[in-house]
């Protein structure tokens, strides 16, 4: 058995905390450092179905990307689903850990990985920030078309579907933002990227991406950051053999296709 504090000290040094956003709930978030752990699962997102998931299985430790409880509360009882779900999590003395957007941002982090499953290896950050937060890579040998940067994510991510609004057929320069990046987009166009890559933006992200002359590819918040729960959890289980370390097999996107 290994500690969660032990576990904890490895997925800060993999994606270290003072790379998070300051709006974001990260590090360990439920449970005791000096609790024993044969088995941690991860998952993208704490639902009622995952936390059932990982109490059956006998889990010790979830490392989840999205932080529960994401905000604080002054009031956590069986009123409410995050209630419930906070003690039942309690109850079973299950630990949970989030490293969210210093995952997001870290060197071999979401970004990168899927920068790096695009074919790109050189890469530097979007914002002004240490560390890789949203990233940026750059076309060395000629120019990439849009479609085949489409094939190349529907392959990477195993995606039936992808929104895009459309700009110029020849890429150079591709920017990622994995989750909700909308916000982005400007500080993307300013820096010269002619494709940008997220997991969700608005109605009018979308416009502005059209008045810029962007190409902006949609490939769904669940999609665009879930397969990088799985490659946690192999690191985990490379780092902690002797323990058992899977990913959720009941998460799944919450919206499907009509």
């Amino acid at each position: 058995m290994r500690k969660v504090s032990e576990i904890e000290q490895f997925l800060c040094e993999m994606s270290p905390l003072p790379l998070a956003e300051s709006w974001d709930n990260v590090g360990l978030l439920i449970g005791r450092r000096s609790a024993s752990v044969n088995k941690v699962m991860t998952c993208l997102t704490l639902s009622p179905d995952v936390a059932e998931e990982a109490c059956a299985a006998g889990v010790g430790l979830i490392v989840t990307h999205h932080p529960f409880p994401f905000k604080p509360s002054s009031k956590y009882t069986d009123a409410t689903v995050e209630g419930r779900l906070f003690l039942r999590l309690i109850e079973s003395g299950i630990a949970v850990f989030s490293s969210h957007t210093a995952f997001d941002g870290a060197s071999e982090g979401i970004n990168e990985l899927i920068l790096r499953g695009l074919g790109f290896s050189e890469m530097e950050p979007i914002t002004q920030r240490d560390g890789l937060i949203g990233g940026v890579g750059r076309m060395t040998r000629g120019d990439l078309t849009v479609d085949q940067i489409l094939d190349k994510l529907k392959g990477f991510l195993a995606l039936k579907q992808i929104s895009i609004v459309k700009g110029k057929p020849k890429v150079r320069k591709v920017g990622v933002v994995c989750g909700s990046g909308g916000d982005f987009i400007s500080t993307a166009h300013a820096k010269g990227i002619d494709c940008f890559i997220t997991g969700e933006a608005t109605f009018h992200h979308s416009l502005l991406a059209r008045s810029l002359g962007m190409n902006l590819i949609l490939v769904g918040h669940y999609f665009s950051e879930r397969f990088a729960m799985e490659i946690m959890a192999q690191r985990i289980g490379v780092k902690f053999p002797e323990i058992s370390v899977f990913a959720s097999q009941v998460e799944s996107d919450p919206l499907a296709l009509g």
